[in-house]
């Protein structure tokens, strides 16, 4: 599995519905840095609920935790990983390539995209990390959305995202 992770603006993304989610980001930031986690409702997320990962982060402890994973991700990842703790030095459940793309968008303090290709299949797996600030400064919360090409969907089907992450 290759992985490539780098700062995204709109005219980066190529998946319509990871654009539609980033522009829904941007719209809430209404001209500020980062816009609230609080500025989104519900209702807002329906498109994205199984493919999204919301996180908290802690900046004392450098920990990073998922206060909600969607249920497309539970089944890929065959557990749920919610409140499950994310650092980058300690061991935990997380492979580095889930942590890294949550700690380059803590480092770059800006939307950063992740894509996991599986030349063997011709499977590709986009992840896009926005950040949300209450105070729009110190990231507080990152929303993440996981979308899946077929070829990857389907092998996802009989294999764990963890594993395949590993």
């Amino acid at each position: 599995m290759k992985t490539a992770i780098f700062p995204v603006t709109k005219a980066d993304i190529l998946n319509p519905s990871l654009k539609n989610l980033f522009m829904l980001w941007d719209e809430k930031k209404a001209g500020n840095r980062y816009p609230n986690r609080k500025d989104f409702s519900f209702a807002d997320f329906r498109p994205w609920l199984g493919f999204l990962i919301i996180c908290s982060v802690n900046h004392e402890t450098q920990e990073i935790y998922p206060d909600l994973v969607g249920t497309q991700v539970v089944a890929w990842d065959g557990e749920d990983m919610t409140h499950k703790i994310m650092h980058p030095t300690r061991p935990s459940n997380f492979p580095t390539k889930i942590l890294q793309p949550f700690y380059a968008t803590l480092e770059n303090g800006q939307p950063m995209m992740a894509v996991h290709t599986k030349p063997d299949i011709g499977g590709k797996l986009e992840r896009l990390i926005l950040p949300c600030a209450a105070d729009d400064n110190l990231i507080d919360k990152m929303i993440s959305a996981i979308l899946p090409n077929p070829p990857m969907a389907d092998f996802l089907k009989t294999n764990s995202l963890l594993h395949l992450m590993s």
